[in-house]
């Protein structure tokens, strides 16, 4: 979410809707240390994860940061502050929408999966970065939406986006 100016342009989107809160998920520390499924060509079964570029710390913005950004806000929002492996497991509110934005292969396969919990039928995720660059962030999403539960709805060629809805229980919704 970096300092959360995405998550501001939601919220005014999200202000016509009341009744909705955003949750905001951030390590407010920055990005974890790159593994090798980060890396370009990485191999089915990696072994080293040593000689890969370290990531560790960048786009760190501090809760205090992303509470400013957010201050304004039209609508409710709560900010979960910590790794995905410690704030996603316990959460437990049906979303209708998400935007994933976690740049590295672990934590989007992570978000990804609590989406595929969370998200009701018929419901949007938006993948940031997908790709892009980014290529654990392709792998991830490539590995985890099956299209039994996922359909494509398109990609947004800036920053590379990935648009999905959730398979509703009749099947999907004409987009």
């Amino acid at each position: 979410m970096f300092e959360g100016q995405t998550a501001h342009a939601i919220a005014r989107l999200m202000a016509s809707e009341p009744w909705k809160t955003l949750h905001l998920f951030d390590s407010c520390v920055g990005l974890p240390a790159c593994t090798v499924w980060d890396v370009p060509g990485a191999p089915a079964h990696p072994v080293d994860t040593q000689a890969h570029p370290k990531t560790a710390g960048l786009y760190a913005a501090p809760e205090a940061k992303i509470r400013q950004t957010m201050e304004n806000s039209p609508t409710d929002w709560v900010l979960h502050p910590g790794w995905f492996s410690e704030t996603c497991p316990d959460f437990a509110a049906s979303l209708c929408f998400a935007h994933v934005d976690c740049d590295l292969y672990a934590g989007t396969v992570l978000a990804l999966e609590t989406c595929r919990r969370l998200v009701i039928p018929r419901g949007i995720v938006v993948v940031h970065d997908y790709g892009t660059h980014w290529c654990g962030v392709t792998r991830a999403v490539d590995e985890v939406c099956s299209v039994e539960t996922w359909q494509s709805v398109g990609n947004v060629a800036i920053d590379g986006q990935r648009v999905m809805q959730r398979r509703g229980e009749n099947g999907w919704r004409r987009a």
